[in-house]
């Protein structure tokens, strides 16, 4: 089992309800999360490419939702997003505020993006509150961390891991 799903496992105990994942990715983590047997999982990625993959291991599992979707900051419609030639690195940080990516030499581009924002995202969400519920945001730097700060939404998860990529 992976870090992420041992310490989703330490802080949630035995009643695990839903898991947002936000940059989800290929779905690398799936099996570990599913193991943890929540009620339910809802997995976003952006990139077509890493959603394909996602998809294909989301087929096995029949309580687990893939979305091929930007999440945005609470309230935004659309919002400037940075793109890599590796979907990886795709993120709604330019790459000039970017930790990870501003001395790189990697090639990328602005490109207007739109979305679900944020606060549509978990009030859509169908949440147990009597089980420990999970949000994971695997995501460039602070954009995170901003996110969860003017989000009063979020109080339905018990539990916010943040995955940053530093």
């Amino acid at each position: 089992m992976g870090p992420l799903a041992v310490a989703i496992q330490k802080v949630a105990g035995s009643e695990l309800g839903t898991v947002c994942y936000i940059g989800a990715g290929s779905g690398s983590w799936l099996d570990d999360i599913v193991a943890l047997k929540p009620t339910c999982i809802s997995a976003y990625e952006a990139s077509e490419d890493l959603f394909d993959a996602l998809r294909s291991k989301c087929k096995k599992y029949g309580f687990v939702a893939p979305y091929n979707q930007w999440v945005l900051p609470a309230d935004a419609e659309e919002y400037d997003a940075t793109i890599y030639q590796n979907p990886r690195y795709n993120s709604l940080v330019n790459k000039e505020e970017s930790l990870s990516h501003s001395s790189s030499n990697i090639e990328s581009s602005i490109k207007r993006i739109v979305g679900i924002p944020l606060n549509q995202l978990t009030e859509s969400l169908n949440v147990d509150s009597n089980k420990a519920n999970v949000l994971i945001l695997d995501m460039d730097d602070e954009l995170g961390e901003r996110s969860l700060s003017s989000n009063q939404s979020l109080r339905l998860f018990s539990h916010i891991f943040i995955v940053s990529k530093k």
